[in-house]
């Protein structure tokens, strides 16, 4: 297919169909590259724009060039008598060997000669038709080439975006001066751009022995993309050049430097989320990029806190002010109360970083009200009351949202409604213009953070498929997300979401495919990623294939107490990997409990009963007082019902 589209240099693209195109079964993907680009602009501007007639006269810059080139194929078909310009012997001896220009008809583009050969060849009357891509002087000679109600068609950029004056004295002779560029009409004009493709491809049918690629066509692999760039810019450049990226390739890369931008020197800087490791690190970075006023705002402030002191003595050291009251951001009354009590030599607050979170995980069926409420008061209300309450015009809003709120998690469906609304608010607030907002779903931060306190919860969370996110890439992103130049004008850069793992990674870790969330069509092309991964249809996340056919050994053991061995020994392999442990660790005559299985893993578990073996477990059976056993003795003698 061909696809009109910006931003398609990326690994997928979706697109409306009215931007796409079928390919000719035959075309190769090399010749369909030199297509689009090259004969839309020279028919749009041609037919659509100039209407050239038959036995009119054009004058075509760079007429060796790819545009060029289309362009005099189009006005042949059209029946014009063709002028062009070239910049060298060897572009001359193209134009007249490839299209059967005559000599005389050609001039050159490297000076404003072509003026006086113009006039010369018209009869002193100039051209119906300019399709310029010169600049500068030479623009101002070809407008002055255009005769009476001729058109100037103008298909570069450089004298647009300097603001060059132009010469009012041709428009005497009712003539029309237009600008085309292709990225507006694909941007604004889906229709129109579907039709200009359909008579692109017409043409290209009905005429197959003279309308053609651009000549020569020159095919780099990606290996060789700067020697591409600097043929093009080379000046010598003829036809029309393509980058072949069909085979994989390792291309040089220069990797992108910090943004330059700083942090106001006069300005506040909000906080939200306590004096933990996380916002320590944050303040640094920011003091770094010359931030010099911050307020933290936590439930319990810093009196009474060594370790809060410390910090702050720390952060005025490096010429820094910082502000930490106890302040419960969930409570607008209060939170309003704090920002009135800044003191007047505190500069205007210029941005925010809301990072408060609770955590209080329970199964859904076990949830009270309260336990609900719990993570929703720092995430609902406390990211609300920051969006009203504080100036409109922050130069950032910035949620650190977490990857439950997009892809759940086990015991978290609180929290995860909290995330969800703070990805839900960001997008609100950009599609209202009130605030430069952005919601990050972020995995575990590794190095710091409430989570790193829970090894089991650590542990169970990167099984279930979640990156974990290091403290310098948080840094990172945020390093692009308070830039000034970050283009925050449409609700969906109001949301980064942190990936997860491929079923790939996933799997080469050991870890079994227990992913439900990954069978989800959303999430369908991390099953692509790797090209040694090949899943089998229906496998949920991207297991081998060789999983041990543990139901169908049950249903053929002889007895009850060998199906429960066979369960058991499956089991034991299951949270081996669960718990991280060796498989010698784990004792089957003691209860599953007793090995580290808490709640949220014995859903876990529950899900893995019911997927491998077909048996429904409550939660409670498997963390009861029994050994692991009698537990799939239980299981088996279900199974073998």
């Amino acid at each position: 297919m061909f696809v009109s589209v910006t931003g398609a240099f990326s690994t997928f693209v979706r697109v409306s169909e009215l931007q796409t195109h079928p390919m000719p079964d035959t075309m190769p993907f090399t010749v369909a590259a030199s297509i689009p680009v090259v004969y839309c602009t020279a028919l749009y501007s041609i037919d659509y724009v100039a209407r050239l007639r038959p036995g009119e006269s054009i004058l075509i810059h760079a007429g060796a060039g790819g545009v060029g080139q289309a362009a005099v194929m189009i006005a042949k078909q059209r029946g014009a008598t063709i002028y062009v310009t070239a910049g060298s012997q060897t572009k001359r001896d193209l134009l007249v060997n490839e299209y059967g220009i005559p000599p005389e008809n050609i001039f050159s583009s490297r000076d404003a000669s072509f003026y006086d050969d113009i006039m010369c060849a018209t009869n002193g009357r100039g051209v119906d038709v300019v399709l310029n891509s010169l600049g500068g002087e030479l623009l101002q000679q070809s407008w002055r080439c255009i005769k009476v109600f001729g058109r100037f068609i103008e298909i570069g950029k450089a004298d647009i975006l300097q603001d060059t004056g132009l010469s009012m004295a041709s428009f005497d002779r009712n003539v029309t001066f237009s600008a085309v560029d292709l990225i507006v009409v694909v941007e604004n004009s889906r229709e129109l751009m579907k039709q200009v493709m359909t008579d692109v491809m017409a043409l290209w049918t009905e005429h197959p022995e003279d309308v053609h690629e651009p000549r020569p066509l020159h095919v780099y692999p990606a290996t060789q993309f700067e020697e591409a760039m600097r043929y093009l810019q080379s000046g010598r450049n003829t036809g029309k050049t393509v980058i072949d990226w069909s085979q994989p390739a390792q291309v040089e890369f220069l990797p992108a430097l910090k943004p330059s931008y700083q942090f106001h020197s006069d300005a506040t800087y909000v906080l939200a989320g306590g004096l933990g490791g996380l916002p320590k690190a944050i303040v640094r970075w920011m003091i770094g990029r010359g931030a010099r006023h911050f307020l933290l705002l936590s439930r319990s402030g810093a009196h009474g806190n060594p370790d809060a002191q410390k910090f702050m003595d720390e952060v005025e050291s490096h010429g820094a002010r910082v502000l930490a009251p106890a302040c419960d951001i969930s409570n607008r009354r209060i939170l309003e109360a704090t920002l009135r009590q800044i003191p007047r030599n505190f500069p205007p607050i210029r941005g925010c970083i809301q990072g408060a979170m609770v955590l209080h995980d329970e199964l859904l069926e076990n949830m009270t009200a309260i336990v609900w409420n719990e993570p929703l008061e720092s995430k609902y209300w406390g990211s609300r009351n920051l969006g009203e309450i504080l100036p409109p015009d922050l130069d950032f809003y910035i949620m650190l949202s977490s990857f439950a709120g997009v892809m759940g998690n086990r015991g978290q469906s609180n929290y995860a409604a909290g995330n969800t609304y703070q990805d839900g608010l960001a997008r609100h607030l950009v599609s209202q213009r009130r605030q430069r907002a952005v919601s990050v779903n972020l995995g575990l931060i590794l190095e710091t953070g409430s989570a790193n306190s829970n090894y089991f919860f650590v542990q169970s969370t990167l099984r279930a498929g979640f990156s974990g996110v290091t403290q310098d890439q948080l840094l990172g992103l945020l390093d692009a997300l308070c830039d000034p130049s970050y283009d925050n004008s449409s609700p969906s850069s109001a949301q980064v979401v942190h990936i997860a793992d491929s079923p790939k990674t996933l799997w080469e870790k050991g870890h079994e495919s227990v992913l439900g969330w990954m069978t989800k069509p959303l999430f369908r092309n991390l099953h692509r990623l790797g090209a040694q991964y090949e899943a089998e249809e229906g496998n949920v996340g991207g297991s081998s294939g060789t999983e041990v056919d543990y139901l169908a050994e049950v249903k053929s053991a002889e007895s009850a107490d060998l199906a429960g061995d066979i369960i058991a020994k499956a089991l034991i392999t299951k949270l081996a990997k669960s718990l991280s442990l060796n498989e010698t660790d784990l004792d089957p005559s003691m209860p599953v409990f007793k090995m580290g299985v808490d709640s949220l893993i014995a859903v876990e578990v529950r899900y893995w009963f019911l997927k491998t073996f077909g048996a429904q477990v409550a939660v409670f059976s498997i963390l009861k007082d029994q050994s692991m056993n009698d537990l799939c003795l239980s299981v088996a003698i279900d199974v073998k019902k």
